[in-house]
């Protein structure tokens, strides 16, 4: 090896067994080549390597590319010596420069500011015109102050009643109330746009942006007013949230329940009641229970202890006529709550301490000594009597289980006997809830369809039970499920009907995609088809063989169901929402 040249200093024999080379007497061969009688040589080095570039961190590429589209739209500005009028008329005949712009307001989630919280979706701002008095002129889906005093009073008049949770002082006016509660007056607009499709769907993304904004992104805003403001998005507005999105709101109000009211910051006008505070955790609990006490998500349910001492708050002082329906709709909530805790199938827990049959009789009786209880005005108030009739198919329907109904803890007679129980409360859900048509006023908070979808599950697991003395024909002609769905699939075409007239506006919004409703609509339709192809497949089969086939029912699975009715009831479609809230 020759020690002289350049590259390595080890031969390749010396190299493989990681030797030191020692050069030998003559030169030509190391100590190492010449004991093994190997030739000595050196391969020449490999070329070096290439460094890598430093890759830039997704920060750096977005730091980029918010850098390139503003000095794209500070190029598409008028300059100084135009007027207003020459940069208006000149920014239809510059599409790239429009879209540029758009691009650069729709990183307002991430990035908010005064200018951000505009939507990118309306008519895009000129340059000239993004000072802050103009702004509120721009923001053009907030009506004006004369149409937001007629949508305050449609709200009094109208929604007010049906959640009595968000209360508002009679001497307040809209103005008034825009000042001092912002959040809970754009709150009110969206839900009195309720048959305006276009415009309640762009209200409720910007106000849902807002509100995102406000408590996770700057995280200083969780205040009684935001609250209030997701109490009555998510009560008016479920059918056009993703189902993460209604989820994750729950659960962001259940975090705002915490220190509620401890270091809050409002106008210096705007004075709340303790009462104010225990009504909005009456609030949260009432949404959370009525969303996840049909789904039967025990796991998550709220802790009521707080809940407990709000309601002996609002129940001492009683400050509004509202607060005794209040209190109502809060225990028929607590006796649901403690119905699906008893009745949850545990595998875990072979053998029940309490028998079946006694743990119904018990909360039968609560229900009984409820109904009892309510004062005159309230005992047929068709949003309570539904929740009383939802309450009892919980109780009753623990009859359809194979595994929470065995023969060691209810006798057959017995479980026949719950099952037609059931029948009756779902015949007499049905009754109260399509009574009449809510094209003018609604009876029941929106938020509610949950209860719909869990009672078309509950009817078809009815008409899949196999059991003796179980009349098919019987309960089919009981249920008359075909004849309610062909009534709401009515019902809901008129209110989707209504809403696309919307009313008159001086600026119309962008359009939408779809309105939530319409979805919901197809879906309805799918699952009458549905239903009816496979009750006259069973009623055929049971005629001639005398039992229900267990794959009679195939495609009417309880997934499949949950499945069809919880979309239908979320309306949980990409294009409903284009904000995602977590």
């Amino acid at each position: 090896m020759d020690i002289s040249q350049k590259g390595p200093k080890a031969c390749t024999t010396c190299a493989k067994a990681k030797a030191r080379c020692i050069p030998g007497a003559d030169g030509d061969k190391c100590e190492r080549c010449q004991r093994l009688n190997k030739e000595c040589f050196s391969r020449p080095p490999a070329p070096p390597r290439i460094k890598k570039r430093p890759k830039r961190s997704r920060v750096a590429e977005l730091e980029k590319r918010l850098n390139e589209l503003s000095s794209q739209v500070e190029n598409a500005q008028p300059r100084g010596d135009q007027s207003p009028e020459a940069g208006v008329s000149d920014a239809p005949a510059a599409p790239a420069n429009a879209a540029a712009a758009k691009d650069v307001l729709s990183f307002g989630h991430l990035f908010p500011s005064p200018e951000a919280t505009l939507d990118s979706r309306d008519e895009p701002p000129k340059p000239s015109m993004w000072g802050t008095s103009a702004f509120d002129q721009l923001d053009s889906l907030w009506p004006m102050p004369e149409e937001a005093e007629v949508l305050f009073q449609e709200f009094r008049d109208i929604y007010e009643e049906v959640f009595p949770f968000v209360l508002l002082n009679r001497s307040l006016t809209s103005e008034t109330l825009r000042d001092r509660r912002p959040y809970v007056w754009k709150a009110i607009m969206m839900v009195s746009c309720l048959f305006d499709a276009t415009r309640q769907v762009r209200l409720a993304e910007k106000l849902l942006a807002e509100i995102t904004i406000a408590t996770m992104v700057d995280g200083t805003c969780k205040t009684l007013d935001v609250l209030q403001a997701l109490h009555l998005l998510i009560g008016w507005y479920h059918y056009g949230l993703k189902g993460p999105q209604l989820t994750n709101l729950l659960f962001l109000s259940r975090s705002m329940c915490v220190g509620l009211g401890n270091n809050e910051h409002h106008h210096p006008a705007c004075k709340y009641s303790d009462l104010d505070y225990a009504r909005a955790i009456a609030a949260t609990y009432y949404l959370n229970t009525t969303v996840f006490t049909t789904n039967k998500k025990t796991e998550i349910f709220m802790d009521t202890a707080q809940l407990e001492v709000c309601c002996k708050q609002i129940d001492a002082k009683k400050e509004f006529p509202s607060d005794v329906f209040l209190l109502s709709l809060v225990r028929i909530q607590l006796i649901a709550h403690n119905i699906t805790l008893a009745t949850s199938f545990d595998s875990n827990r072979r053998n029940p301490a309490i028998p079946l049959l006694q743990v119904v009789e018990t909360f039968q009786q609560q229900i009984d000594t409820y109904l009892t209880s309510l004062p005159e005005n309230l005992k047929n108030n068709t949003p309570i009597l539904a929740h009383v009739y939802i309450a009892e198919i919980l109780l009753k329907d623990v009859a359809i289980s194979e595994q929470s109904c065995t023969t060691a803890n209810i006798d057959i007679t017995d479980r026949l006997q719950l099952l037609w129980s059931c029948v009756r409360s779902l015949r007499m859900f049905y009754q109260i809830r399509y009574a009449g048509r809510d094209l003018e006023k609604p009876r029941f908070l929106n938020l509610t369809a949950s209860d719909v979808a869990f009672t078309l599950i509950t009817s078809i697991k009815l008409l899949s039970v196999r059991l003796p003395g179980w009349e098919l024909p019987q309960v089919k002609k009981e249920l008359n499920l075909e004849e309610i769905l062909s009534w709401l699939i009515e019902d809901l075409g008129l209110v989707v009907q209504k809403r696309q007239g919307g009313r008159r506006m001086s600026s119309a919004p962008a359009p939408i995609a779809e309105d939530p409703l319409v979805r919901l609509w197809r879906l309805l339709h799918n699952a009458k088809e549905l239903v009816q192809i496979q009750l006259r497949r069973a009623v055929q089969n049971y005629g001639t063989e005398g039992e229900i086939s267990p794959y009679m029912f195939g495609d009417l699975d309880e997934s499949m169901w949950f499945d069809l009715m919880n979309e239908a009831a979320w309306g949980m479609g990409d294009e409903s929402m284009p904000i995602n809230v977590m």
